[in-house]
């Protein structure tokens, strides 16, 4: 664990600093300590488990720091997740009865449908209710908004402590395949309105060495692709999650005359 402190403000780093995942903040002040994503560390994972040997209990993942440590819990008043990617959800199976936020309550019960087939099933809340969960957007504490990611919807989040403004970003694309849904930049400027003191964000293609691509040139290569394809049936793989990608991706075929068929109702349901 890594501290920060800023005045009165403490802010505790558990998890998701020089690793691919686990991210777990926790900001504690004298008025608020609240718990900002609980996600997997993979990094730390794929020491332990491969594809024979997977983790037995959630409380086997947390003692050997794949999961966030109990310590990291404790007096917490709120716990926020920012999107639906493992490195940031973690488990449901929460030590304590800390209210929740998701960024949507039923996506999370329809994604969970999968992770009976995996390891992920020790993720599941102990209730296998998602009764207890609340919607990001229900709560009333903490200043939100939307952000563009490949899990939808993911928010960027602005904790106001006693003596310290804190956004926490989450993951994000700066720019939207699909940007009649969610704009980035307006949201953290939005989150910015008042002043930063401290910026929290999330830098795991940083360092890459990798072509970004942007929303038009996506769209272009993709209707160019089409132009140039010849045949009636074309199959296309996206991630379940990634709604403005499919969402472009659905434009763009049926303004070539398309008509897209789902080969599993779950990931109808779950885009719906």
């Amino acid at each position: 664990m890594r501290e920060f402190v800023f005045g009165k403000t403490k802010v505790k780093v558990y998890g998701g600093l020089n690793t691919i995942g686990g991210n777990c903040i926790v900001v504690e002040s004298p008025s608020t300590k609240l718990m900002l994503d609980q996600g997997v560390n993979f990094t730390q994972l794929e020491k332990f488990y491969g594809f024979t040997i997977q983790p037995d209990s959630v409380k086997e993942l947390r003692e050997i720091r794949v999961l966030p440590p109990l310590i990291a819990y404790e007096d917490v008043e709120r716990i926020y997740v920012s999107h639906f990617h493992l490195d940031h959800l973690g488990s449901l199976n929460i030590p304590q009865d800390i209210p929740l936020y998701l960024p949507s309550r039923d996506v999370a019960e329809q994604l969970s449908r999968t992770w009976w087939f995996s390891w992920k099933q020790q993720l599941l809340p102990q209730t296998l209710s998602f009764a207890g969960f609340k919607n990001v957007e229900e709560n009333k504490e903490v200043v939100y908004a939307k952000v563009s990611h490949s899990a939808f919807p993911s928010y960027a989040f602005r904790v106001e402590t006693d003596d310290a403004f804190i956004i926490y970003t989450g993951d994000f694309r700066l720019e939207s395949p699909y940007p009649n849904i969610v704009n980035t930049l307006d949201g953290l400027k939005k989150l910015a309105e008042d002043g930063v003191d401290v910026l929290i964000i999330e830098g795991t293609n940083f360092s890459r060495r990798m072509y970004y691509l942007s929303a038009a040139q996506f769209g272009m290569l993709f209707k160019d692709l089409l132009r140039k394809y010849k045949r009636k049936l074309l199959f296309i793989s996206t991630h379940p999650l990634d709604l403005e990608v499919t969402l472009r991706i659905l434009e763009i075929l049926w303004e070539h005359s398309y008509t897209p068929v789902f080969e599993n109702s779950y990931y109808a349901k779950l885009l719906d």
